[in-house]
């Protein structure tokens, strides 16, 4: 539901419930209308933050999905490494908080974190949604580039849905395709904590480390010469 929905539907709450109050009460009414104001913005706002993803809410009265939680996220790039000339997979993990009118997403990798910009879920006629995530993505890897700006784009999702498959693309022109599946109630701080509650093992590390350099035996001293005697 966008903030203006969401506005509206506390000003006409309201007008509702102070006309009601004028009707039984007359004009005392209006003693008791900064306190009507202030419990009627109080319940949208927890309904806003909580209420909205109740079960028997959410679906019948609210048709906003409910995405919270921590996903497994599942990255295939077609960005070849130039090390092990493969295209990339990897599993990641995507971490959504929501309230009625916003949507953030975090994403770990084994080298990076990217943060959503302004992420929006618009909803069709059929009841479908599109999750769009703009996002910004800090790479903590010497061999990578620095930060740089890309989207993920999840178009015509069923409500409930366990697994949703999307696109993503980034200025670095590098784009591919993602999956989120296996939702978890937890939230994590980081890619370790994200092995640890779906319990997986690292990764490769992106860039195998190089090998050592061989190592030449030192040659051996000279043995000392005998003067005849």
């Amino acid at each position: 539901m966008p903030l203006e929905s969401l506005v509206k539907a506390i000003i006409y709450v309201t007008l509702a419930v102070i006309g009601v109050a004028w009707l039984l009460l007359g004009t005392t009414a209006l003693a008791y209308a900064s306190s009507i104001v202030a419990a009627i913005s109080l319940f949208f706002l927890y309904f806003a933050r909580h209420a909205w993803r109740w079960r028997f809410l959410n679906g019948s009265v609210v048709k906003h999905p409910d995405l919270t939680g921590t996903w497994r996220y599942e990255i295939d790039s077609d960005y070849v490494d130039p090390v092990t000339g493969s295209k990339v997979k990897k599993t990641a993990f995507a971490v959504i908080e929501q309230t009625l009118t916003s949507t953030t997403v975090l994403v770990w990798t084994d080298n990076a974190r990217s943060e959503s910009i302004g992420a929006t879920i618009e909803i069709d006629r059929d009841d479908l949604f599109t999750l769009s995530v703009p996002f910004i993505c800090n790479v903590r890897s010497e061999h990578d580039e620095p930060i740089h700006y890309g989207c993920a784009l999840f178009e015509k999702v069923r409500r409930g849905a366990q697994e949703i498959e999307g696109r993503y693309w980034t200025e670095r022109a590098t784009k591919g395709t993602v999956r989120l599946s296996d939702r978890r109630a937890e939230e994590i701080g980081s890619y370790a904590q994200g092995l640890e509650i779906f319990g997986l093992t690292p990764s490769q590390p992106p860039h195998p480390p190089p090998s050592p350099a061989p190592t030449t035996p030192a040659p051996e001293a000279p043995s000392p010469s005998r003067t005849p005697g």
